[in-house]
């Protein structure tokens, strides 16, 4: 069951990501699960040899979460090629 929720964007920001046929509460919804995520997994930094995945936005900008332990890691912006050789070396 969803419940309703209100959120306040700058109206320059709501008005693009609607002309572009972009959902905003899928987009809300996802921040929140992979931010949850974030909160209930067990960070060990003993054990976990980071598995970085693709980078994403949150309020404090571009991230990477680990696999396997769920560490965030801010990224400065890179290159395609420079992301994936970072997946492929894990």
């Amino acid at each position: 069951m969803k419940r309703h929720t209100t959120i306040t964007l700058e109206e320059d920001l709501h008005e693009a990501l609607r002309s572009r046929g972009i959902n905003i509460s899928m987009i809300c919804e996802d921040a929140c699960k992979n931010v949850l995520n974030s909160f209930q997994k067990t960070i060990n930094p003993s054990t976990c040899k980071h598995n970085y995945g693709w980078p994403f936005c949150t309020a404090q900008g571009l991230v990477k979460e680990c696999k396997k332990c769920g560490e965030l890691k801010r990224v400065r912006m890179e290159t395609y090629e420079e992301t994936m050789r970072g997946i492929k070396n894990g």
